[in-house]
């Protein structure tokens, strides 16, 4: 079992992380799409979503990265977040099926399904 963080850890890695993405992508969106089931009891992540500073949307997970910079098996650069990007407005006032949500929902299976390869 991996090192316990304490709320004050978590909540100091989301603003880092969050200051970073919007230095790169703008204003984070006001909805985020939280997973039912949470990533860390074995759901899928959270996604956020950027659209206000670039054309189309950026969407981006937040809980790969543990604190302590732990996380997904690394890489010559490190571990990592996910980021993805399509020239499809984010939609988010709708139920309905529409191509982004069609999008999103692909990205988080894939997250989903690669990432349990790696845990």
């Amino acid at each position: 079992m991996g090192k316990e963080f304490t709320d004050e850890d978590f909540e100091k890695d989301y603003e880092l992380k969050s200051k970073g993405l919007e230095r790169i992508l703008g204003q984070v969106d006001s909805l985020v799409g939280h997973a039912i089931i949470p990533f860390e009891v074995g759901g899928t992540v959270d996604m956020y979503y950027y659209s206000k500073a670039i054309k189309g949307t950026g969407f981006a997970t937040m809980e790969l990265i543990q604190p302590d910079g732990s996380g997904p098996v690394p890489n010559r650069n490190g571990t990592y977040e996910l980021v993805a990007f399509t020239k499809l407005a984010n939609v988010s006032d709708t139920i309905e099926t529409n191509p982004f949500n069609l999008i999103e929902r692909r990205f988080l299976w894939d997250i989903y399904g690669h990432w349990k390869l790696f845990i």
